[in-house]
């Protein structure tokens, strides 16, 4: 067994290096030309880019895919590659892009993919290159999952994008949006048809159960990418300059932070609540009269979709994914300043019928948009996934 082998039957231990003893289902280095394997190929990995390479990984992990994630290693978000499926192949890489090449090298060599697909631009960039080089004539697939290309750059990003997606020669190339304002600007700048594949939420937050919002008092939740140093300042603000609402409203803080973070939170009385268990955050959020979404990073706001199936009346400062997700107005609240964030959310706490008819037609649009059912069908359309690989393996094959 090659080294590569060994890596794509384990999964990386808490200092990035392989950890054996966490196989995956098989070892997919005999896999024909002809099989269902997919690879993801990302940088770094944030919490929106995984939505899409978490949702796609658990929506074909019934069927006979074999299915490998390149990625490198990141304390911040190392539960988040924890959480994949153990039928996954995780190749954890240190942080670099010398060392993500020659990892990606190996395992085009090593292996043969039905679909690779490419997460963020300089992945796409790198892989361009190693992919017009190789044999593989796999189907390749592109996103941005809200990169500097498209957030920052703008107009560079354009040109760099077209340049990247004419590089990887022969192999067909896809991009593939996770929001529709990606899926515009990719339109743009690849000339070709694009994908909107919108990642999917765990059916616990469909399936949570509302709570009576008046009987302990009103809560306010709220979740922000660790990467978005505003995120806790603005929903601190918030908490202080609505301290003194009565009745009394609690505020209640759910995912990781920073021990600065952390001390900033409770010295503004708001509860922290860490949990990798969507039943225990989909209770959570099913208890809050109110979601509110702070930051303001691209990408697919899977946390805001996740309130929004739960049931929540949502407020989210302005981007342009959160204005994708939400109409203002119809399934909640865009505000476009610190002023008019803090103005919404009372707003909504003094007025029950328009907080309740904001939940509602929220959820309503997130079963419409964001259920895995519907998820999987697209994913294993993309991916071209043959009818034969489609049927849930059995439990006792």
């Amino acid at each position: 067994m090659t080294l590569m082998q060994q890596q794509l039957t384990s999964r990386s231990g808490p200092d990035g290096a392989i950890a054996p003893g966490l196989a995956g289902r098989g070892a997919p280095s005999a896999v024909a030309p002809t099989a269902s394997a997919i690879l993801h190929v990302a940088g770094r990995v944030d919490q929106r880019a995984f939505a899409y390479i978490g949702a796609a990984c658990r929506a074909l992990d019934a069927f006979d895919v074999v299915q490998v994630v390149v990625m490198f290693a990141n304390d911040r978000h190392r539960k988040l590659h924890e959480s994949l499926p153990p039928g996954v192949q995780v190749i954890v890489v240190p942080v670099g892009w010398l060392a993500l090449r020659a990892v990606l090298q190996k395992v085009l060599t090593d292996m043969r993919f039905s679909a690779i697909h490419l997460h963020g631009l300089l992945p796409c960039l790198m892989s361009a290159f190693l992919l017009g080089e190789s044999a593989h004539r796999a189907r390749v697939f592109y996103s941005p999952h809200g990169s500097r290309a498209v957030t920052t750059w703008r107009r560079l990003g354009l040109v760099l994008t077209r340049a990247v997606m004419r590089l990887t020669g022969a192999a067909s190339q896809t991009p593939v949006a996770t929001v529709p304002h990606e899926a515009h600007w990719l339109r743009r700048s690849t000339g070709t048809d694009t994908d909107l594949l919108e990642a999917a939420v765990p059916d616990a937050y469909f399936d949570a159960i509302r709570a009576d919002a008046e009987v302990d008092g009103l809560i306010v939740a709220a979740a922000g990418s660790p990467d978005d140093d505003q995120a806790v300042s603005r929903f601190t603000r918030l908490a202080v300059f609505l301290a003194s609402e009565t009745p009394p409203v609690r505020f209640c803080w759910v995912g990781e932070v920073d021990a600065p973070d952390r001390a900033r939170l409770k010295a503004a009385g708001v509860e922290i609540v860490v949990s990798n268990d969507d039943v225990e955050i989909a209770r959570r959020l099913a208890s809050a009269a109110i979601y509110v979404q702070p930051d303001t990073d691209g990408g697919f706001p899977i946390r805001l979709a996740s309130a929004m199936a739960a049931g929540c009346a949502c407020v989210a400062q302005f981007s342009f994914g959160h204005a994708d997700l939400i109409r203002h107005g119809s399934t909640g609240l865009i505000a476009h300043s610190p002023d008019e964030f803090v103005r919404y959310v009372g707003y909504l706490l003094e007025n029950a019928a328009q907080r309740n008819s904001l939940a509602k037609l929220a959820r309503d649009e997130a079963r419409r948009r964001f259920r895995m059912t519907e998820f999987r069908d697209a994913v294993v359309r993309l991916y071209g996934i043959a009818p034969a690989n489609t049927e849930p393996l059995s439990v006792n094959a």
